[in-house]
């Protein structure tokens, strides 16, 4: 799906903070609705997710690289970048931070479940 996402360039400072904020703002709702009874805290444009037995997550705005970073206690740091479309891609893995959200659900659920048993 991201392959061959183009980098957009030359994106004013502005509209980088409004997409970053909003991207993590929907991010924020859309985790506390799947993880309705782990920790949670968004504000001023970092997000932190605490998920008992499994550890913390961080999202947050890089303004210096015009990047969202993500940190994943299970397979660790990411970087996205805004691409055409204004969609959120990690070039180095080609996968959109809406996807690469999916797959760590997919894992903490896996990780769960199998401590469950």
């Amino acid at each position: 799906m991201a392959l061959g996402q183009k980098l957009q360039k030359g994106i004013p400072k502005p509209l980088y903070h409004r997409l970053a904020d909003e991207e993590l703002s929907d991010l924020s709702e859309h985790l506390e609705r799947k993880l309705c009874n782990e920790y949670a805290d968004y504000k001023d444009g970092n997000l932190q997710i605490r998920i008992e037995g499994i550890g913390e997550y961080m999202f947050n705005k890089q303004p210096a690289a015009m990047q969202i970073w993500a940190s994943s206690p299970i397979t660790g740091p990411r970087k996205f970048d805004i691409c055409k479309r204004y969609e959120w891609i990690d070039l180095r893995n080609n996968i959109s931070l809406s996807e690469y959200v999916k797959e760590e659900l997919k894992k903490i659920q896996s990780k769960i479940g199998r401590k469950d048993k």
